[in-house]
């Protein structure tokens, strides 16, 4: 039986700081199929095993380690690291791969549930009985926003001034919810709320500046200013020339 896998972006590992990193994966059904064995390999862009070991099994899901030991502020940063999972599923053998980016520092998300109930504050009363809260949809929101910037040639975790994400992660969030809620409901009421959302929330990301850390430094005062989350695209220019590219491959 064949298997999938639940990861929406590649790994964004912090230099010198420990990551417990997973790898759920699933046969059928939304409950994750536990491995019974599996080896994790953490390989920099030439190759080089950072870091290997067998896996723990957490709530059926493949986890493994990262600690800040082989994480030193001294190894250079890269967008051309890769995981690799071999993991037995069902008596067979898999083997999953994620890319990896070493970085200087990681972007956290910039949504909560108490900004949804200042933008919506009856969200709550909506909510149906069997949801606890929404936090999933704020998760899935910001893997979406992380998603397109990196689809457009931005690195997450090159942006400086992370508030400005606020808007189009917040309108994302509801949309997912009002979507969501729609199904619940089944007459349509909440479709054209879903839809309001969508809308501002492709607006406030068209609209995106960015304060870009190109040169690496973790300061506002050497970072490019006003940079577009979507890029303007030559004709014959390389996607990830100039603003957000040239990292050594290494």
């Amino acid at each position: 039986m064949a298997i999938s896998t639940d990861f929406s972006l590649p790994t964004f590992l912090e230099r010198a700081k420990t990551a417990v990193l997973s790898m759920p994966v699933y046969t059928s059904g939304s409950t994750p199929a536990a491995p019974t064995a599996g080896t994790f390999t953490l390989y920099d862009g030439n190759k080089a095993v950072i870091t290997t070991g067998a896996v723990t099994v957490t709530a059926g899901v493949a986890t493994y380690t990262v600690t800040d030991a082989v994480l030193p502020s001294t190894v250079a940063l890269s967008d051309a690291w890769q995981e690799e999972w071999v993991l037995t599923v069902d008596g067979v053998v898999e083997t999953i791969r994620r890319d990896a980016y070493l970085c200087l520092r990681s972007l956290y998300n910039v949504v909560n549930e108490a900004m949804l109930l200042r933008r919506v504050t009856d969200l709550y009363q909506l909510k149906p009985a069997s949801m606890t809260n929404f936090q999933g949809f704020i998760d899935e929101a910001w893997s979406t926003v992380q998603g397109r910037l990196l689809q457009d040639g931005r690195r997450p975790f090159l942006v400086m001034n992370s508030w400005a994400l606020k808007d189009t992660t917040l309108d994302t969030t509801l949309a997912y919810i009002f979507d969501d809620l729609d199904t619940y409901m089944g007459d349509g009421r909440y479709q054209a709320k879903a839809k309001e959302h969508r809308e501002a929330a492709e607006r406030a990301f068209t609209t995106l500046r960015l304060e870009y850390d190109e040169s690496q430094e973790n300061q506002r005062a050497t970072a490019v200013d006003s940079v577009a989350a979507v890029p303007v695209i030559y004709t014959n220019t390389p996607r990830w020339g100039g603003l957000g590219g040239g990292w050594p491959r290494g």
